[in-house]
């Protein structure tokens, strides 16, 4: 009976070992881990996400995990995105706008799915209101070069037909009365017979091309006056009227706009001030305006990223040890004596067993396996504009001794040694230079060191650093992330120890030797995800052809 019972309570013990075997595997998150991966196959991004974010909260050391569940934000956020486009193209907004919202929950800092809710927004609500201007926006409106003095004037398109030739200044007149303009004409001005015919063009395009044809300008004295002027340098500079006019940079450096636009416009008066970050310019208004309209077009907000960044150290040791392991291979005789000085030679006639001592080996027998592993995580985010350089560093100085010898005293042998430290930067250092592409794409140049003390050291030698690096260039899409992993270091290594013979033997040998097998294995993963935060504000308008006058007379044509 009592056997029978010891038998209960060894079967007992073993179901209770075997429950919590299976409770520490749940407790892992493997169960959910495999569920979400699944559900993940079949698309149901939502129920995915729970189950993988349930993973991780059960084994948040655990890298696989953590590392799916962002590679499924990051689909769940495509996948809501193209059914979003798949409801525009049906012209079913309503819907279209629900699943993009889908999308941003997910990935809120995705500026391609932002500009697309912006477009199924208007085209939802037609008559949705337009984003009002801020103020310093409206300042510049109101102050800007293009505000035309004639716009009255160029309101309506107009006829000019002479079919026999007349007087220019007939013509001028006539062209005057049509859009209530008073014209006068210089001293200089001489009047010639002409015929033309012109259709359909504003007043000021009819002035433009009978001034070009009789090598004459225009000046504006006042919004209903101008005056017909003789195109030559002296008359130019009798009448054109200078301007000085300032404009605030908001996004560029005022030197390098200052390079550009005097090459281009080549504009000699125009002074940079890097202080206030504005240009001063000193011309004519047609040059002035033709510059503004050129800092319009250079002084554009660069795109910006947001770029996230893992970076995983794992170490991992697995140590196996069993079998039977004697204290010392070997088996120790000594002699007794009661006369610590010796034993006299009559003595050894009487030796019997009793007189011997002998030492033999403890037997420890073992049944040892161990798994650890160890995980150095840094999470930075760096925000950043389009191609400046964005560099972080997590770590700390550790001092490093430096000897040199001296001499005792002067004229003496170097031989008096003197030790300064220096500090030896130990951690991560990160520079990335982002380049944003017009189609959603980023590029960006990567170098990425780590560095790390090996051996501590001692009071004579240094501590010896290593070091790990990697230096590319990626190309990724906006929420692509890119993983770079490399096994940094596998050791492995087996040690048996046993009785001569009796070690070799097939099944004896294994249990009555030591055996020991230990694997260590260092590895690191470097995981980059680059976001479009901004796109640069691109207008038709900035890719759209600009009069810029002729060779000689550069100005910008209204």
């Amino acid at each position: 009976m009592r056997k029978k019972w010891k038998y209960v309570q060894f079967i007992s013990l073993l179901f209770f070992i075997y429950s919590l075997i299976l409770i520490s595997g749940c407790a892992t998150g493997r169960a959910s881990f495999r569920k979400a991966e699944s559900l993940k196959n079949e698309e149901k991004y939502t129920e995915a996400i729970r189950f993988y974010m349930e993973a991780v909260r059960k084994n948040p050391k655990e890298p696989r995990f953590r590392l799916r569940l962002m590679e499924a934000v990051t689909e769940a956020s495509n996948f809501f995105y193209r059914k979003a486009l798949e409801f525009k193209q049906q012209q079913n907004y309503p819907l279209a706008i629900i699943e993009i919202n889908k999308a941003l929950e997910y990935n809120p800092s995705n500026n391609i799915i932002l500009a697309e809710k912006k477009t199924l927004m208007r085209l939802a609500s037609p008559g949705a209101p337009k984003e009002e201007k801020t103020w310093l926006q409206k300042i510049k409106t109101k102050t800007s070069m293009e505000r035309r003095l004639l716009k009255k004037a160029d309101e309506e398109k107009l006829n000019l037909e002479f079919s026999k030739k007349v007087d220019l200044s007939e013509i001028f007149n006539s062209l005057g009365k049509i859009s209530d303009i008073n014209i006068i004409f210089d001293s200089g001005f001489k009047n010639t017979k002409m015929a033309i015919s012109l259709k359909n063009i504003t007043f000021t395009q009819a002035l433009d091309r009978l001034c070009m044809l009789n090598n004459l300008y225009y000046e504006l004295l006042d919004p209903s006056t101008l005056i017909i002027i003789p195109d030559t340098p002296a008359k130019r500079k009798s009448y054109e009227r200078q301007i000085i006019k300032n404009y605030y940079l908001s996004n560029m450096k005022a030197d390098d706009c200052a390079k550009i636009i005097g090459k281009i416009a080549k504009v000699t008066n125009l002074i940079p001030d890097p202080i206030n970050n504005m240009i001063t310019i000193r011309d004519t208004p047609e040059k002035v305006a033709l510059v503004e309209k050129l800092i319009g077009f250079y002084d554009k907000r660069k795109a910006e990223v947001l770029v996230k960044v893992d970076i995983m150290e794992v170490n991992k040791d697995k140590l196996s040890e069993y079998g039977v392991e004697f204290s010392q291979y070997q088996v120790g005789q000594s002699l007794v004596s009661p006369d610590s000085t010796g034993i006299p030679g009559n003595r050894f006639y009487y030796l019997d067993s009793s007189d011997f001592r002998f030492t033999v080996p403890s037997v420890v027998y073992k049944l040892l396996e161990s798994d650890s592993d160890s995980k150095v995580i840094a999470r930075p985010q760096f925000r950043g504009e389009d191609g400046e350089k964005i560099q972080i560093k997590l770590g700390d100085k550790v001092p490093y001794p430096k000897t040199s010898f001296v001499p005792y005293s002067t004229g003496g042998l170097d031989q008096q040694p003197i030790t300064s430290y220096d500090l030896q930067e130990v951690g991560i250092e990160i520079t990335i230079t982002p380049q944003v592409h017009h189609n959603g794409e980023i590029s960006l140049d990567l170098d990425f060191k780590l560095s790390f003390i090996t051996s501590a050291g001692t009071s004579t030698l240094p501590p010896t650093i290593g070091n790990r690096s990697v230096k590319t260039r990626i190309r990724l899409k906006d929420g692509e992330t890119g993983i770079m992993a490399g096994l940094l270091r596998d050791s492995e290594s087996s040690s048996k120890k046993g009785f001569p013979g009796l070690m070799r033997l097939p099944i004896l040998g294994s249990i009555f030797s030591s055996n020991r097998k230990q694997i260590g294995q260092t590895d690191i993963i470097l995981r980059v995800t680059p976001f479009i935060i901004r796109m640069p504000d691109i207008t038709e308008e900035d890719l759209s052809p600009v009069e810029s006058g002729t060779e000689e007379n550069i100005r910008l044509k209204k």
